[in-house]
């Protein structure tokens, strides 16, 4: 049943055509962006983003699992790179004792806190032999790669609290009862 609107009446809303009228060429033309010269700016093709996601859930942390030893990172410790790898400089911290008052072991498993992100920072800065220190929301896209190099994953990352879901004796050479007493 087609609805057919009286001749002395407006159209009605159900008489529209249902699809969009096309636009010509200079009417999409005007609309896109422009080199300063005039010319028409072309677009290219957005490309899909490669979106790891590890195995763990984000902020879902079990300390009762069995952690996996990843030998793929140690060789960035081996080459004699001067720089030190973010994770590796989060450990040492961790397993200083003077440095207890800026990030700690909570106990619950491999779980760490942050206790003060402003000290960290400026230990990070000052480990990369930075002239100008780092600001948190740099240290903060340090994390965010371990996240997807799979060494931590965020707990409660708003309250600064991590864990490893690597096992990191292997890189620091203790056996893993040491750690796990150390924590104690």
């Amino acid at each position: 049943m087609e609805i057919v609107p009286s001749p002395d009446s407006s159209p009605s809303r159900d008489s529209l055509p249902l699809s969009p009228i096309p636009l010509d060429e200079s009417v999409m033309a005007k609309s896109r962006k422009r080199k300063t010269n005039g010319d028409p700016v072309e677009r290219k093709a957005k490309t899909p983003k490669i979106v790891i996601r590890p195995k763990e859930v984000y902020g879902i942390y079990d300390p009762e699992m069995k952690l996996e030893v990843d030998t793929s990172l140690k060789k960035y410790l081996d080459n004699g790179i001067d720089r030190k790898m973010f994770w590796y400089f989060i450990l040492t911290l961790l397993i200083d004792p003077a440095k207890k008052e800026i990030i700690s072991w909570t106990g619950r498993g491999l779980e760490f806190v942050i206790l003060s992100p402003d000290r960290l920072t400026l230990l990070w800065s000052e480990s990369q032999q930075k002239k100008v220190n780092n600001q948190w929301d740099s240290v903060r896209r340090n994390f965010r790669s371990c996240y997807k190099k799979r060494v931590f994953i965020p707990v409660k990352a708003i309250k600064n609290i991590f864990a490893f879901v690597t096992e990191p004796t292997y890189h620091i050479g203790w056996k893993k009862e040491d750690l796990v007493e150390y924590i104690k």
